[in-house]
């Protein structure tokens, strides 16, 4: 059987990697589980092939930090600089 190789573009924002930044944004910043992002991802969706999963994980690695596993899943905090991106500014 071939190998499936996957085009991954590096300077564009995909529809995935845009759900997971927005999911972050509408949290204020608060933890999320991969089930939630997945949630956000792919809304339409009853059960979520592993592709699915393989495409929040890596878009989610772009804009958060994995602190650690939770559960089936794991548990993200948004980077440094999206967080001060999220946060409001403060005269």
């Amino acid at each position: 059987m071939r190998k499936r190789s996957y085009i991954i573009p590096a300077n564009r924002v995909g529809r995935v990697e845009r759900q997971v930044r927005r999911a972050f944004v509408a949290s204020n910043g608060q933890p999320l589980q991969t089930i939630d992002l997945m949630r956000r991802a792919f809304p339409r969706a009853t059960h979520y092939e592993p592709w699915r999963y393989w495409s929040v994980h890596r878009a989610a690695r772009k804009f958060a930090v994995k602190v650690r596993r939770y559960g089936k899943g794991n548990l993200w905090v948004p980077t440094p600089e999206l967080a001060e991106q999220i946060s409001p500014k403060k005269n």
